[in-house]
């Protein structure tokens, strides 16, 4: 999945494996969301991390043929900015170069 109002892809920012998905979720009637979230989400395959990056709205996360999500951990920083790291398990080899 390229970037598109649907989602996005999150890849390694070193050995570029797609790490998870992100899926864009219509509002609810009534809801509007206009905070921003940044993900980081860590590899399984070269222990690195991809680049942070930002979302807004609702949004839920999906596994690849690569990668599963095993957790989600969520703090807020001292500007109020929430913050969200996915660590991820490996679900098969990866034939991607």
């Amino acid at each position: 999945m390229s970037e598109s109002d649907d989602g996005f892809t999150i890849e390694c920012s070193n050995c570029k494996k797609p790490l998870c998905e992100v899926w864009k979720l219509n509002a609810k009637e009534g809801e509007c969301s206009t905070k921003t979230v940044t993900i980081v989400v860590k590899c399984p395959w070269c222990e690195d991390k991809s680049w942070s990056k930002q979302t807004s709205g609702r949004f839920a996360f999906g596994d690849t043929d690569y990668t599963k999500i095993s957790t989600v951990d969520a703090y807020i920083d001292e500007d109020g900015n929430e913050h969200l790291t996915l660590q991820t398990g490996k679900a098969k080899l990866n034939e991607i170069q």
